[in-house]
């Protein structure tokens, strides 16, 4: 349902099976693929509660830390993204689009700049990361995430 745009069918299919298994083995990536579908509706406070549950069930999950990265970018918390971002980056070390996104992040944090406020105001040329190229480099566009 990510891949083809139905976000809320995906919020509410990902939920159906975090409540049939809160705590089974691929809970994590249900709960991460929710998210996913969450920044897509630009839901970013519920990405990182998402997020945060995936990690506390399994914290060696990469994409659940580069998804609340992403979610905490979009709020403008550019210290927590880094945080996320460096632990995906440690997760995953060839993966460049941690790397890349990690950059970014720092980027922010050095600049002192704001990216997309609450208003979801379009970004200034070269600011944000590509929310589309983002989500599918994460694997957010699958059900396996």
């Amino acid at each position: 349902m990510l891949k083809a745009g139905n976000y809320h069918g995906a919020i509410e299919k990902y939920s159906a099976a975090v409540e049939l298994s809160p705590s089974g083995p691929q809970s994590h990536i249900y709960l991460s693929n929710r998210a996913a579908a969450y920044c897509h509706l630009k839901d970013y406070a519920s990405a990182v509660e998402d997020c945060e549950a995936a990690i506390e069930l399994n914290d060696d999950y990469a994409k659940a830390h580069a998804r609340m990265g992403f979610a905490y970018f979009y709020q403008e918390n550019y210290e927590k993204a880094e945080e996320c971002y460096s632990k995906a980056a440690a997760l995953e070390p060839n993966n460049n689009n941690h790397q890349e996104y990690l950059r970014k992040a720092r980027a922010k944090m050095a600049s002192g700049s704001s990216a997309v406020g609450a208003a979801g105001a379009a970004p200034p040329a070269g600011g944000m990361p590509d929310m589309s190229n983002l989500m599918e480099s994460l694997g957010g566009a699958g059900g396996a995430g």
